[in-house]
This record gives C-alpha cells, sequence and structure tokens, in this order.
C-alpha cells in the first residue's frame, strides 16, 4: 500500500514538511483546462473513493512516476469535460465520506456517478458545485462549512454541521476562499493550510474539531489559504 497526499504546489512550506512524514507528496503545478485560481487545486482534477482514484486525463499527460508503481485497476483515468467555466470546473469536487457521496449531482462526472452507483454509495444532492472546496467532513458525522444550503441539506440527513462566517480565507484571484480547501482530513488528523485563529470563527472550528477526537496540524501565524484541498489517496501497488 502506498499512501499518497496530492496538493498544490502552493501549499505552505512547512506543511509540505509534514506530509513528506507520512505520505508521497505530489505537488500539483497548473493546469491549462482550469480556471487560473483553481488550476493547481487537486480537487478540482481529481476524487478519491476509497482505494480508487479518479482523475482527469490532463493531469496525467507524461504518466508520472505515482501511476507507474499503483495497480491500474485502481486508477481511472478520465476523458472528461473538464473545463473553466462552471459546471465543467466541478466534475471531480464531490465529498465522499464513508459510503454517502455528496455534491450537486447534476455536475459530477458521469463515470463517477456510475462507479458510485454500482458500489452502494448513497448519494446526497446539494446545489453547490464546489462543494469538496466547501466542506470538511470530521469522524462521527461531523462537519464544517460556511455554505448554509449544505449546511441545511446535511442537518436533514442527521450530520452535525458547524456554520461558519463565509470569507476570511485567501485564494488568489477571488473574493475568498472556502474552509474545506484550505484543510485535508486523513483518519482523525486535520492537516490546515494556515492558522485557524486568523478566520473569526477559528476558536469555535478548533473546538468542534478536537471534540471529535482529530490532532490538528496547523501552519501558526499564516492565514488560512484555499489551495484546492489535499487529497489522500491509499493506493494498491502494482506489485
Amino acid at each position: 500500500m502506498i499512501r499518497y497526499a496530492f496538493a498544490s504546489n502552493d501549499m505552505y512550506d512547512y506543511l509540505q514538511a509534514e506530509l513528506k512524514k507520512d505520505f508521497e507528496l505530489v505537488l500539483l503545478d497548473e493546469n491549462n483546462k482550469c480556471y487560473k485560481s483553481v488550476a493547481k487545486h487537486p480537487d478540482i482534477q481529481m476524487l478519491a473513493v476509497d482505494h480508487h482514484l479518479f482523475v482527469d486525463q490532463s493531469l496525467v499527460p507524461d504518466r508520472r512516476s505515482w501511476i507507474s508503481g499503483t495497480n491500474p485497476e485502481y486508477l481511472h483515468i478520465l476523458a472528461s469535460n473538464l473545463g473553466p467555466k462552471y459546471p465543467d470546473s466541478v466534475p471531480f469536487n464531490g465529498k465522499i465520506y464513508k459510503k454517502s457521496f455528496i455534491h450537486n449531482l447534476k455536475a459530477t462526472s458521469p463515470e463517477i456517478l456510475m462507479f458510485l452507483e454500482e458500489n452502494g454509495y448513497d448519494k446526497i444532492h446539494v446545489n453547490q458545485g464546489y462543494t469538496n472546496c466547501s466542506l470538511i467532513m470530521l469522524p462521527g458525522g461531523r462537519g464544517i462549512s460556511a455554505d448554509k444550503g449544505i449546511s441545511d441539506r446535511l442537518k436533514e440527513n442527521y450530520y452535525d454541521i458547524l456554520l461558519i462566517e463565509e470569507g476570511h480565507i485567501i485564494l488568489k484571484g477571488m473574493e475568498y476562499g472556502f474552509i474545506g480547501g484550505c484543510c485535508g482530513v486523513y483518519n482523525h488528523k486535520i492537516y490546515v493550510n494556515g492558522d485557524l485563529d486568523s478566520h473569526p470563527d477559528g476558536q469555535r472550528m478548533r473546538s468542534f474539531m478536537t471534540a471529535s477526537e482529530m490532532e490538528i496540524f496547523e501552519v501558526k501565524d499564516q492565514p488560512l489559504t484555499d489551495i484546492g484541498s489535499i487529497v489522500f489517496w491509499e493506493a494498491e501497488d502494482a506489485g
């Protein structure tokens, strides 16, 4: 088993160093199929579902080294409609939580929807296409979002959602970024690209994470910055 972490190369160096302790870190450059603010964001270009990874073919034109060592049965390279304008910008941007998939299902890649259907995943439709950017999911059915539509929909499905104030997160070229886009969750550890205290709801988020028995890694004294989340993939090796 190979543990990968995919992230934008705009990630803070301190967080990169932390991830390299436990993962094979793959840093992404700009993808010219995406608009510039999100062109390095992994959650725009890929989605991990259990040991499977769905990825747009534009991300792997040179068959990068992380492909060659993995079992091809678990790597799905899609000729998707990924593009710079919504909804073509979000075919991979759903959120997997256990055996549920949360997304604007009208915008999800058809190949992903088919896989989820065949493998017994529940699907929860929300109006927000940038679902993964907008939502953190923690153990125990608990989540954090600034999107009231997502919060209300998940509460209808018995999730415990902390609704936070919009903004206060940097995203280059845009008015502001999103909480899911500056974090990555692996088991009971959350990696934060910045300092939660730079957000007015930082202490509420920290308390909520701690109550979910999360270990929190932050880049202290740096503003929260949206880098398209961190996509973790436990890959079956080719051997």
